[in-house]
């Protein structure tokens, strides 16, 4: 069973210290967990406002609240079939368009892919647990007046707090207004080799259904998008998707062209081939030997994981946080949540 401690329910800071512990008598089925760590979920009025994916045996950490009012800090303990961190942090913190990937059913207080399987279960985690935790509004900082300009270029990373604010407003006062001239100029470059490409494509490999309408709003669209829906070729199938006898793609100026190009730039292709030869053989003969080293490393890793958590067994009798060496992270987010006050969401 994970329990989660924090020094008050009632935070007096909205960047909190939160650590874990576990059952005694789950110490040696943990332990035997591929690199195992605590996914916290943070929930204020049945809204996600947070979530952190943070090794098992770190033993504490910083949690930040983003909302005032009546907060739950779920927890669990997850880990990946195969040890893979990567795809760990892929599965729990992986973002789409406006949410993360995968989602929390705070009904029930459980986790569900936003696909097809079903996570949050003793196959992939274990000791569910969640506390209460109340925030006042006082703890959060008002937004300043000028928000709207500041974050004019961060729409989709938005800052949490104050310290990110900061980081965003000497961006705004010194790189943006030069920048958004070069913007400027970059979109109408950008148009123009939109134009230019779709004519390209019309002309020596006869697409179809190219939208030249799009080149038109360059900071919206991607340069891609032009040819994204096209119709097909007129050499290849006719408008109806019948397909053309392959003498058709001889009409093609495209094929003549190439022709041209591979006599004029024959021993040109003959050394990029032989320099291509080169690195793949390279790659071939050095992978092998990166692969040990770095399984080496990742088995040292492990072994002073494991060896953490001989120290995250409950104390009953002193259900306070854990006292921890006060680490280079940890003086950090403790020296963050003096000078940084969150937003509130």
């Amino acid at each position: 069973m994970l329990k989660l401690l924090v020094d008050s329910q009632k935070v007096s800071n909205a960047i909190c210290r939160i650590s874990w512990c576990i059952d005694p008598k789950d110490h040696h089925a943990v332990k035997a967990l591929p690199n195992p760590h605590v996914l916290l979920v943070v929930v204020a009025n049945g809204i996600e406002t947070g979530r952190e994916l943070i090794r098992l045996g770190k033993l504490t950490d910083y949690i930040q609240f983003n909302a005032a009012g009546h907060n739950v800090v779920y927890g669990a303990i997850v880990w990946d079939e195969n040890g893979n961190e990567e795809k760990l942090r892929s599965r729990y913190l992986g973002k789409g368009t406006n949410s993360y990937i995968s989602l929390l059913d705070t009904r029930r207080g459980n986790y569900t892919d936003f696909g097809k399987n079903q996570f949050y279960d003793l196959k992939n985690s274990r000791g569910h647990t969640e506390i209460d935790v109340t925030v006042s509004e006082a703890l959060f900082a008002k937004k300043p007046w000028d928000y709207k300009w500041v974050t004019l270029w961060f729409k989709k990373s938005k800052p949490k707090d104050q310290c990110g604010y900061r980081s965003r407003r000497l961006v705004a006062y010194t790189i943006q207004p030069p920048a958004m001239l070069i913007a400027m100029v970059w979109w109408i470059c950008k148009s123009i080799t939109m134009f230019i490409t779709g004519a390209i494509m019309v002309v020596l490999f006869g697409m179809r259904g190219i939208n030249f309408k799009r080149a038109l709003r360059p900071h919206i669209y991607d340069f891609g998008s032009i040819w994204w829906w096209n119709e097909g070729s007129v050499f290849v199938s006719d408008k109806n998707g019948n397909k053309r006898h392959p003498l058709f793609l001889l009409l093609s100026p495209i094929v003549p062209l190439g022709v041209i190009a591979l006599i004029l730039f024959k021993k040109s292709f003959l050394v990029f081939a032989a320099l291509a030869l080169v690195f793949f053989a390279v790659m071939a003969i050095t992978s092998p030997l990166f692969g040990k080293l770095f399984k080496i490393r990742e088995e040292k890793a492990k072994e002073k994981e494991r060896k953490a958590i001989d120290n995250l067994l409950c104390d009953d009798s002193n259900p306070t946080p854990p006292k921890v060496k006060r680490t280079a992270h940890l003086w950090y987010m403790e020296t963050k949540a003096k000078v940084c006050k969150p937003f509130s969401s």
